[in-house]
Formats: structure tokens, sequence, C-alpha cells
């Protein structure tokens, strides 16, 4: 087992990106490896992202921060560790392209998250699988395995030609979320960043009945927020994520 030092972008993402850093540390420390943690090391200088305010600004180094002093930390870690494990979107980070390039003149292995073998993609879609819908077939793919099965949920005529405007509200909205939570990655659910509880489903909809009299853009940024995050409530009851995890999942197709 390695000695691993994970290196990515901190700086523009809420939290300084410690709950990326804190789940593929989870991740590799499962199988068996001994991780050096930047999240880590910063709450041992006495500073938790996790604690800071959400209206925090992401972009600057907080007030207090001895910078130097990481700065020389996270290069110790480069030297001593035996690999350096490239989180999505570093390309993105000074520190972590910094990191990178002192990692390859060390000789040190350098692996990159978006690289996981085919065998590692697929294990991961199994268990996104089989933690989602229990009756599904082995696969990609979340629909029945009954051709007549599969006539009960018409994607296309029962839901995309219902409401195509909606549709592409809710879709513009969640690129925009994308772009300012996980900028310079591909669109993905960060479903560790932002746990919907229905909430957010309520203000939503005050925040847009009592704006679109005067302002239909946002109106609409409510509405579309509205409806992603009542989606986004569904998915995580039907695939038992959190605040969900742990409740008995359905044996039929949702």
């Amino acid at each position: 087992m390695s000695v691993i030092y994970l290196a990515g972008p901190m700086r523009n993402i809420p939290f300084f990106n410690f709950p990326k850093f804190d789940r593929v540390a989870g991740e590799l420390r499962k199988q068996g490896h001994t991780v050096l943690n930047p999240a880590d090391l910063d709450r041992e200088r006495g500073f938790d992202a996790m604690k800071c305010p959400p209206d925090t600004d992401w972009s600057r180094v907080p007030a207090g921060f001895d910078f130097d002093a990481c700065v020389r930390e996270d290069v110790e870690c480069v030297l001593k560790c035996d690999a350096v494990y490239m989180l999505k979107g570093w390309h993105n980070s000074k520190g972590a392209t910094a990191e990178k390039a002192l990692a390859e003149w060390r000789g040190k292995q350098v692996m990159h998250e978006e690289s996981k073998s085919t065998a590692q993609q697929e294990a991961a879609i199994e268990d996104c699988l089989r933690r989602g819908l229990d009756a599904r077939p082995r696969g990609t793919s979340i629909m029945p395995a009954d051709s007549k099965a599969r006539l009960d949920y018409p994607l296309c005529t029962g839901l995309l030609m219902y409401f195509p405007r909606a549709c592409a509200a809710v879709a513009r909205h969640s690129k925009r979320g994308n772009d300012q939570h996980n900028p310079g990655e591909k669109m993905h659910w960060a479903k560790e960043k932002s746990i919907g509880h229905g909430d957010q489903v309520v203000r939503h909809l005050i925040d847009g009945l009592s704006s679109w009299e005067h302002d239909r853009e946002e109106a609409e940024h409510h509405f579309a927020g509205m409806a992603w995050r009542s989606l986004e409530l569904l998915e995580r009851f039907l695939a038992g994520y959190a605040p969900f995890a742990g409740t008995p999942q359905r044996k039929e197709a949702p």
C-alpha cells in the first residue's frame, strides 16, 4: 500500500473543496492507503473550511491563514509520499499544478481521478445502480429489462414533450450551478456539496411567486431551482442517498 498525497483545486470552490478532498481520502483509505489530505493538514493548523459561513469569499486566502506555512508543508508531503493523486479540475489550480510538477521531477507516481480503469468505472456504476433500484438489470440502464415494462416509462413522450420549456430551464439551471460550484469540471452532480431536505423547494417557490410580476428572469431562476430541488429530493429518495440513506428501497422500477 502507498502513501498518497491529494492535489486539486481549492479556491473558488465552496468550503475550499474540503468535502471532495475528504471523500476521496476516505475512499483511498478504505483501500488500505495512507493519505495525506490537505484538508486534514489545514485542520491540524487550526483552520476548518467547513466552519466558514456560506457567504465566505472562496476566492481569497482567509484572514490569518499562514499560507507560506501551508505551501511548505504541502511541498514536504509531496517529497515524502509515494504517489500524488490529482483531483478533477487540478488544471485550474496553480498549487496543484506546481505539486504535480514537483512530483514528476522527483520521480513520484502521478495518478489522475479522470483516468480510473474501466473495471473501476464499471464497479462504480454497479455500486450506484445497486444502491438505487434493486430490480434494474445489470449495466448502465436504470430502465426495466422487460420490453413491455419499459413502455410504462415514456421519458420522451411523457416528460420531455409534456414540459419541453421546463426541462430546458432546469438543464440551464443545472449548468449554471455546475459552473459555479465545480468550475472547470464536466457536468456532474456533486451530491456531497449540498443536500436538499425540501426547504430549498419551498424557498424557491416563495421567491418565484414574489418576483414573477416584476422580474421574469429572477422568477425563472427560482422556479427552475424549485424544479431542480424537487427532482433532487425524488432522486435521493429513490436511490437511498442522504438524507434518505438506510431507508428501504423499492423492489420495482421507480
